[in-house]
């Protein structure tokens, strides 16, 4: 069951910020298998450093993660291009098996369709900003938000542009890794977690969006 700060967040919040990866689709294997084959030709143990890098590092762009690869892993630094020609080979790898509707996290688009525009909902994502609202289209769901953003911009700074002007007791972040938890602290809003197991300590916490349905509009 949803714990009872998360529901009253949501019910007196004006302004809600999803996560994407975790949260609005079930993607993060899929993410893991695009950094597999996109660095296997680098060797098998060198691929396996990074999909354990990426699976610590929920909320990290892409870009980052590639830096990260060739400077700590291959300790063979690349120019920002290279980085970028990395990046779009991942969305080559990956978009196709993003776009299948069984991955769709059905409680949570159904949670915010019920909303029915009584709050401002915006996606605030690493993943690439192009990719998702491509990804959005896709699945039938870009007119349920004021605004789809993503990488390369770093999500705190993403948060900071979607609450600027708007009071900050009114405005939740919803994520899956402690990233999410990161830029919603730096931006001084509610955090609640979903997803992830490890978020359930001591923050507010959604078990099922399906709990919340109808009581928090």
């Amino acid at each position: 069951m949803s714990d009872r700060t998360a529901e009253k967040l949501l019910r007196e919040c004006s302004t809600l910020i999803f996560d994407f990866d975790g949260v609005i689709l079930d993607s993060n294997r899929i993410k893991e298998q695009g950094f597999r084959r996109l660095f296997l030709p680098y060797g098998q143990d060198k691929a396996e450093k990074m999909v354990a890098y990426h699976r610590a590092n929920g909320g990290m762009s892409r870009y980052e993660k590639i830096e990260y690869f060739f400077d700590e892993i291959m300790e063979n630094p690349i120019g920002s291009e290279e980085v970028e020609a990395f990046a779009a080979e991942f969305s080559k790898i990956t978009m196709r098996l993003l776009k299948d509707p069984a991955i769709q996290i059905k409680e949570t688009i159904a949670y915010i369709a019920s909303i029915g525009g009584s709050k401002e909902v915006y996606v605030a994502s690493a993943a690439d900003e192009n990719d998702l609202s491509e990804l959005c289209d896709c699945h039938g769901i870009a007119n349920m938000f004021n605004g789809i953003y993503g990488s390369p911009r770093k999500k705190t700074d993403i948060v900071a542009d979607i609450i600027k002007g708007k009071a900050k007791e009114h405005c939740v972040l919803i994520g899956d890794s402690t990233n999410d938890l990161k830029a919603a602290r730096a931006n001084e809003i509610a955090f609640i977690g979903y997803n992830n197991p490890e978020l359930d300590t001591n923050l507010p916490y959604i078990d099922r969006f399906s709990d919340l349905m109808g009581r928090n509009n």
